[in-house]
């Protein structure tokens, strides 16, 4: 686990790439620690769009931390499914 403060700055920079690529073309799914890797999980609308807003972060904002990102064609959701069955109590507002 990282420290307090080691914390504080990953979520700095993970609430800086939500907000950068959340609304109306991306949905946040998840975030996890483990092995020393930060990792957020979206799914992406237009993946076009949230490539260059992502570059655009990588080139213009100093970074304090090393990060990059992938992108998976998953139009069935099969790489989110993992993501879900962590949760199988998870119902939602409705739920």
């Amino acid at each position: 686990m990282p420290s307090p403060d080691e914390s504080k700055l990953l979520l700095e920079i993970g609430d800086m790439i939500e907000s950068a690529i959340e609304g109306k073309n991306a949905l946040f799914l998840a975030r996890s620690t483990w092995d020393g890797l930060r990792q957020l999980s979206f799914r992406v609308h237009d993946p076009e769009l949230a490539n260059d807003t992502l570059q655009s972060l990588l080139a213009d904002k100093p970074n304090t931390r090393f990060w990059e990102y992938r992108m998976h064609h998953d139009p069935e959701w099969q790489e989110a499914g993992y993501i879900f069955s962590l949760f199988p109590l998870a119902n939602g507002p409705d739920g």
